[in-house]
């Protein structure tokens, strides 16, 4: 097991795993990720105190090919060890990553794009002090990034920004008819995982008591676009099926009529954090 190596068995692996960045091959570098997020889960940050800093050294590389592979490394460790890396340091060596995922925001490789935003949405529901330190240039580089031609960019550009509209709706108070618009697009995308996290939108929006006289001009638009993506899986229909069946003779209850609204694991890991 790992946590029984020899110390000095564990520094070969750490020095070994750390240059499979370099390698142009995706696999490698993914393994890679799987890796470090492991011994992260079992010897803690702590013991690993140069990691942070190294990646954060890479990041700065005029190679391609080693921000790539350092990126995938850390969005690897964002999804798998968040807590780990909030906490560490006191969140100085967070902070610092934060800056720079920023600045990659304007990478011309889509990859690196999307790793950046997915990296600063994984701290969103922490509402870390990096990212507060940085939310409104967080949500303006989102607000830039709405352009992106790409799909997978626009998925975590819409997750990011239904985050932070949670936690720091003032940001979008003179933009909201842009960022409707933007959503109204990304839920009519052909892309279902697109058309899922921007559904998810409307029901956060539909918290605000603005919502209403902000939404009205463009439900002739949203209405149909939601009535598409209402599509009910064979084991959902099974399930209304046999509900009619038992409880066709009593009473709807409220929590029985609610809407319900399909939620992405990202989405809703910030919900549970909220309540």
């Amino acid at each position: 097991k790992l946590a029984t190596l020899d110390s000095s068995v564990l520094d070969y692996i750490k020095s070994q795993v750390v240059m499979a960045i370099n390698d142009p091959n995706s696999l490698v570098q993914s393994t890679a990720g799987i890796i470090v997020t492991t011994i992260i889960s079992v010897t803690g940050l702590e013991s690993w105190p140069g990691l942070l800093e190294g990646l954060s050294s890479l990041l700065a590389s005029d190679e391609p090919t080693v921000v790539l592979g350092t990126m995938v490394m850390l969005r690897k460790m964002c999804e798998d060890s968040p807590e780990e890396l909030h906490d560490f340091d006191s969140g100085r060596a967070l902070g610092v990553l934060m800056g720079q995922w920023l600045q990659l925001f304007l990478s011309a490789d889509q990859r690196v794009r999307r790793h950046a935003v997915s990296c600063i949405n994984a701290f969103i529901q922490y509402r870390s002090a990096g990212l507060l330190a940085i939310a409104e240039q967080f949500v303006d580089g989102l607000f830039h990034l709405t352009e992106d031609p790409t799909v997978v960019v626009s998925r975590a550009v819409c997750e990011g920004l239904v985050l932070m509209l949670k936690v720091r709706p003032d940001l979008f108070l003179e933009r909201m008819d842009r960022l409707i618009e933007y959503m109204l697009h990304c839920s009519a995308s052909a892309d279902e995982l697109l058309a899922l996290e921007a559904c998810e939108f409307w029901s956060s929006f539909g918290e605000f008591a603005i919502a209403k006289d902000l939404i009205s001009p463009h439900l002739p638009v949203l209405v149909p676009v939601l009535l598409r993506n209402m599509i009910y899986s064979d084991s959902d229909l099974m399930l209304l099926e046999s509900i009619v069946e038992t409880d066709a003779q009593e009473p709807d209850r409220a929590q029985d009529i609610e809407p319900r609204h399909h939620r992405s694991s990202a989405l809703a890991g910030a919900a549970h954090h909220d309540g």
